[in-house]
């Protein structure tokens, strides 16, 4: 639909920017596994096909004179395993700009956008050269990148620029001087649906996780919420990604069940692995009849909540009706479904578009950045940067029904 626009937004276009906040109050996705390399579900081998956009009838934006340039670089992964969600996250940050652009009349736009793409590949050996060639070419943010080897060659040059950087990792290790951690935070997540569950009644929890970091952060988070309530989560069980440690880690939670009968369990999986975890814990006699199974934003995913084994399940993600509406528009532009990651893009570019319209000229200071009221981003709903960089989102606790998604505890409006 936007191939005029596509054109003119090519590596290095100008867009201008409307005066606009974001629009009023999703994703999933919430909560991929801590992005430390491209992790199932996220990592295409083979890039998804991207169709042709169909031609515009708009026209190319037109930009008056002399309003203030402001440069926006987007450290992405349009190349390697990768190239498939680092595309959907280009389109996403186009559709964003071209979301704003067409609400406004040319006189009425303050600023103009210029994107800076920026392919970070495969590899982390040559981001940071490509941060600093974002910096020379006069970024006032950055966008990106997604994993966290790339983050962690990126920063330094960011840093030392004093450009602020929104990254698109869910890894809070990351947080701090100028970097803002964007992603789905698992923890916030583990954290939100355990206090639902224990002001439902649920006293007594067990949990089943992966042997790796993403296992051990949604374990910890879920010991330390449930703790300073003063409940023990036990049995805490794990497993390697195999068939055979998953049946023992299993049985060994039927025989704890036997001892202690818990009523809930927090499955810390998603993705490809989910369907066969839950088959063995159905034959160990531990199915959604028996108990209540408790996870995060890995289940915001609509072929996981078609799983007719996880039905009755709760988890925590940002609300749904936002990714929704975002997943519609962005199918309509492009003629292909977004992944879910995809979405902070958008929201990180609408951010963008709020700082650089602001009255008194753009401003992505941290003060700015942090304000306690936080933005409304139009795909994920509520959210804020914390002084400590990461972010606090709005969380709405869900059941997964036959008939889809319930909403059990909305989150809140405002901080």
């Amino acid at each position: 639909m936007f191939k005029s626009l596509l054109s003119f937004l090519c590596i290095g276009a100008v867009l201008a920017l409307p005066a606009c906040a974001l629009q009023p109050e999703r994703p999933a996705q919430p909560g991929y596994r801590l992005v430390t390399t491209p992790p199932e579900g996220i990592s295409a081998a083979a890039p998804v096909p991207r169709p042709e956009p169909n031609p515009s009838p708009f026209p190319a934006p037109a930009i008056p004179a002399g309003v203030p340039v402001v440069k926006v670089a987007l450290l992405l992964p349009l190349s390697g395993d990768s190239q498939a969600l680092g595309q959907a996250m280009l389109d996403a940050a186009t559709l964003a700009l071209y979301d704003q652009y067409f609400t406004l009349k040319p006189e009425q736009m303050p600023v103009k956008i210029v994107l800076l793409p920026k392919d970070t590949g495969a590899s982390p050996s040559t981001t940071a050269a490509l941060t600093q060639q974002a910096v020379d070419e006069g970024a006032s943010l950055i966008v990106g990148p997604v994993f966290t080897p790339f983050v962690i060659a990126a920063a330094p040059v960011a840093r030392k620029a004093r450009i602020p950087m929104i990254t698109l990792s869910n890894n809070r290790a990351l947080a701090g001087e100028g970097v803002y951690v964007f992603g789905f935070l698992p923890e916030q997540q583990v954290a939100r649906v355990a206090e639902y569950a224990f002001l439902k009644k649920i006293s007594s929890f067990a949990a089943l996780v992966p042997s790796d970091a993403y296992g051990k952060t949604v374990s910890d988070a879920l010991v330390a919420s449930l703790g300073g309530k003063g409940i023990r989560v036990s049995p805490v069980e794990r497993y390697a990604q195999t068939a055979e440690n998953i049946e023992a880690a299993a049985g060994r939670l039927q025989e704890a069940y036997g001892r202690t009968s818990f009523s809930a369990l927090f499955l810390g999986e998603g993705g490809s692995q989910l369907n066969p975890l839950l088959a063995s814990l159905k034959a160990h006699g531990l199915g959604h009849d028996k108990v209540r199974y408790l996870g995060t934003g890995l289940w915001d995913d609509e072929e996981t909540r078609k799983l007719s084994l996880l039905q009755g399940a709760w988890f925590a993600s940002a609300p749904p009706e936002y990714y929704a509406a975002f997943e519609r528009r962005f199918l309509a532009a492009y003629g292909y479904r977004p992944q879910r990651l995809s979405s902070l893009a958008y929201d990180a570019v609408n951010l963008a578009f709020l700082l650089a319209a602001r009255a008194h000229g753009p401003n992505f200071s941290a003060g700015a950045l942090t304000s306690p009221q936080g933005f409304t981003g139009p795909a994920n709903g509520l959210f804020r940067f914390k002084p400590d960089g990461t972010t606090q989102r709005s969380l709405t606790v869900m059941e997964i029904t036959p008939s889809g998604l319930a909403i059990l505890d909305p989150g809140p409006k405002m901080f």
